[in-house]
């Protein structure tokens, strides 16, 4: 029987794009899921940031980039950084149950 419809899945298979037992589908599916960690934890360290540093660079002169990269980065890279680790963790234990879950369906 011919399935109707729109299954972007195979029309990505016929060009050669697998996402099935692919461990790239599997790192991008786990930083989908724990993106908010590094956007909540980064949005709170660019909060603690003085905003009197910012104008203070600004009126001497320094571009915005550079006051971005020189004192946003700087002030809150402890919090970007934890936001960081906090992903990687739960990128580990969201693997350590696939990987559980794969190995019974390969011994059953």
């Amino acid at each position: 029987m011919r399935k109707i419809g729109f299954e972007p899945f195979q029309i990505l298979s016929n060009l050669g794009i697998n996402f099935i037992n692919n461990p790239i589908s599997i790192i991008n599916a786990m930083s989908f899921v724990s993106i908010p960690f590094v956007i909540n934890s980064s949005y709170n360290g660019f909060l603690s940031v003085p905003i009197i540093y910012e104008k203070t660079a600004i009126n001497i002169g320094v571009s915005n980039l550079k006051v971005f990269f020189t004192i946003y980065i700087t002030m809150a890279g402890k919090s970007i950084i934890s936001g960081l680790v906090l992903m990687w963790a739960r990128g580990m234990s969201e693997f350590g149950a696939v990987r559980y879950m794969k190995k019974g369906e390969q011994s059953g």
